[in-house]
């Protein structure tokens, strides 16, 4: 009996101490809900891109680290041949934008679609005549360096 009793106290130990750790993990996981409208954002050029690029971080910070956020480009604008410093994931969020590697690969994208651009994939980009707005996101601080400086004409 007395050993019963030792495997009871011992058993009610352990659900009260996994207890605990559970309710620690619990207070530990943020529960807050977070949002930001568009029509809030705080719009600027983007300090390394062409002129007329504007962008607004959502989360994080473009210039410093990951991010992720809101870029617009002109309408019609076409930008020559530049590469970004890091990996860049995306979704078009309105208006029409093509890239083109210098492979030839060619991505058009319109509203929902997704893309990719890995960090020194050299390519030009055309806006379509409405411009595009774009949701952007990488795990580091954004950067472009341009390979032609001079600005392609508009369409």
């Amino acid at each position: 009996m007395k050993n019963l009793n030792s495997l009871f106290v011992l058993l009610m130990s352990g659900l009260i101490i996994l207890a605990s750790i559970d309710a620690v993990a619990q207070k530990k996981m943020k529960k807050d809900m977070t949002s930001t409208k568009m029509a809030d954002l705080k719009w600027e050029q983007d300090k390394d891109a062409p002129p007329g690029v504007m962008g607004a971080d959502v989360w994080g910070n473009r210039h410093k680290g990951a991010h992720g956020g809101y870029s617009k480009f002109p309408a019609g604008a076409k930008f020559p041949l530049h590469f970004h410093t890091n990996d860049i994931k995306g979704i078009v969020v309105s208006g029409m934008i093509t890239a083109i590697g210098e492979d030839g690969t060619k991505f058009e994208g319109g509203p929902g679609d997704y893309f990719s651009i890995s960090a020194g994939n050299r390519h030009t980009t055309e806006v379509g005549p409405e411009g595009a707005t774009l949701f952007e996101w990488s795990t580091e601080k954004a950067g472009i360096k341009m390979v032609e400086e001079k600005m392609m004409e508009k369409k």
